[in-house]
């Protein structure tokens, strides 16, 4: 008698009966998680999963691929229903549900993964790990009282002020930015880059296409500022869909956070650190995930400068991070990035011993010269 109580009890941790949402979503827990540990909008989340189309046969699986899926989660990029059940899952939980097709691929289907128009989907999901991430911010109205129309025909309005002059267009920004359409819905947030927009102001982008708005918008912004946009088809995306959530000729609205432009700055003394090496470092940001060991890959922004605010190269001028392994690189970033976590930005001076010494690999860089260089940590690879 008492083996059978024990097993009853142990039932309900295994399976439960499916549920139905209030969206249509037919949701098996087939094991409970850690609790409190369920992912938020704006975290990143580690799974294992695998997909069925209507008749039974796989279309995905990362355990077939023997790498798990990360994604953000809340920021277009998953399927709806995928966003729906996650924040319902703690971390070590396993469900199986059934997607309809409207919170899925719709009628468009997907030719990619041979799934058909109209498909109901049915996924078996493990949530692995939930790292922490930056809140979404909320989509509000615009206030009439506050907007101007540009001449080209998108409404902007300060929601908060910046300080210092306006950007320029040859200003190097690092910029954050959340779009949705008229009715609220969330379709974009820059975490699915997996780090802030950085380029120049004239020339900063998303999409490979290209926001048309951008650089008359951004000239019209400060460093720290928040900014909201309401934006006609023809001045953004327009015929394209290029976002899984927004159809094609669709007004979009914008929230911008300038949160800085990439300028030089001496490592302050008092905030500044020694290695034994000779590397000297100050802490910027402090990031809260992994480090990287010292073979280990990484992607990155950096900035790099010589001693007297002469820059000589820089990631974030064309948008896009470095991506390499610590044993490829000069012996100061080797020893710099292991001393960093993801999400950090510190900035170091590099003597010349730990750079280039007297063998530059560009004449920007003149014989044994220290460097300074900004660097942000965006992932462990």
């Amino acid at each position: 008698m008492r083996l059978l109580c024990l097993v009853l009890l142990a039932v309900p941790l295994l399976a439960q009966e499916p549920k139905a949402t209030p969206s249509g979503i037919k949701l098996e827990m087939l094991a409970e998680g850690k609790p409190g540990t369920a992912p938020k909008p704006g975290d990143r989340v580690k799974v294992n999963y695998t997909g069925w189309r209507p008749d039974g046969t796989k279309f995905g699986s990362s355990l077939d691929d023997g790498r798990p899926l990360e994604f953000v989660l809340g920021v277009g990029m998953m399927i709806e229903g995928w966003e729906e059940v996650l924040p319902l899952m703690d971390v070590g939980a396993k469900a199986k549900f059934v997607v309809p097709a409207a919170l899925a691929y719709g009628a468009a289907g997907h030719a990619g993964a041979k799934i058909p128009p109209n498909a109901d989907l049915t996924y078996e999901v493990e949530v692995l790990d939930v790292v922490k991430g930056r809140p979404l911010p909320d989509f509000r109205a615009g206030d009439a009282s506050k907007q101007k129309t540009t001449e080209s025909g998108f409404k902007f309005e300060v929601m908060g002020e910046g300080s210092g002059e306006g950007l320029k267009a040859t200003d190097v920004v690092e910029l954050r930015c959340t779009v949705w359409t008229p009715e609220g819905k969330l379709v974009f947030n820059s975490a699915a880059l997996g780090s802030s927009i950085t380029g120049e102001a004239h020339a900063v982008r998303i999409t490979r296409p290209g926001e048309k708005f951008f650089p008359e918008a951004l000239l019209l912004m400060k460093p720290g500022g928040t900014y909201r946009l309401e934006v006609p088809p023809a001045l953004c995306w327009g015929e394209t869909k290029l976002l899984p959530r927004l159809g094609p000729n669709t007004p979009t609205v914008w929230q911008i956070d300038v949160l800085r432009t990439i300028r030089f700055v001496p490592l302050d003394p008092e905030k500044t650190k020694k290695t034994e090496s000779g590397l000297e470092y100050q802490v910027i940001e402090e990031g809260t995930g992994a480090n990287p060991g010292p073979s280990g890959g990484v992607a990155v922004h950096y900035t790099g400068w010589l001693e007297d605010g002469t820059e000589f190269d820089s990631s974030h001028r064309s948008g896009r991070p470095a991506r390499f392994m610590l044993s490829q690189v000069i012996k100061g970033w080797t020893e710099g990035l292991q001393l960093m976590k993801e999400g950090s930005t510190l900035r170091f001076r590099i003597p010349t011993e730990l750079a280039y010494g007297d063998r530059p690999p560009t004449p920007k860089i003149p014989p044994n010269a220290a460097l300074v260089f900004e660097i942000t940590l965006l992932r462990v690879q």
